[in-house]
């Protein structure tokens, strides 16, 4: 009769498996099995610092103002010592020789960056090991009647 080889009664389990022949001078014995279901191959990627026209194209802005005001003091000298500066006293003192200026507008200061990045390539170096992508086997010896 026939059976079939799923590892019962004295079968190979050839399930999940294909069948690899084996024979004299053969890589492989005779009921050899091998091979993985999965494989996960080992990649080392070296470190690379970007340079500057490596970078994306890109731009810087800065700014800093002041919103609309009604009153700004001018700092003056004391007593018109030219060295001597006056000082507020956040305890309740007040500034020494001061004038008001009223009717602000809001002001503002703005800082030009030129434009960096050069949208320019770069590599990494990477190592990686061998893998044997052979799914799992079954060594099995065929014959046949001559």
């Amino acid at each position: 009769g026939w059976a079939v080889c799923d590892g019962a009664k004295g079968t190979p389990d050839l399930r999940d498996k294909f069948v690899i022949g084996s024979g004299n001078g053969a890589k492989n014995a005779f009921k050899t099995t091998g091979g993985n279901e999965q494989v996960t191959p080992i990649i080392t990627v070296q470190g690379h610092t970007l340079t500057i026209s490596e970078l994306p194209s890109h731009n810087h802005a800065g700014a800093t103002g002041i919103e609309n005001t009604d009153v700004l003091y001018y700092d003056l000298p004391a007593d018109g010592d030219k060295n001597t500066l006056c000082q507020w006293r956040p305890s309740g003192g007040r500034w020494c020789n001061t004038k008001a200026y009223s009717g602000l507008n809001k002001f503002q200061h703005v800082h030009s960056i030129s434009p960096e990045g050069g949208n320019q390539p770069h590599s990494h170096t990477a190592t990686s090991s061998e893998i044997n992508l052979r799914p799992p086997f079954y060594a099995l010896l065929y014959i046949m009647k001559l």
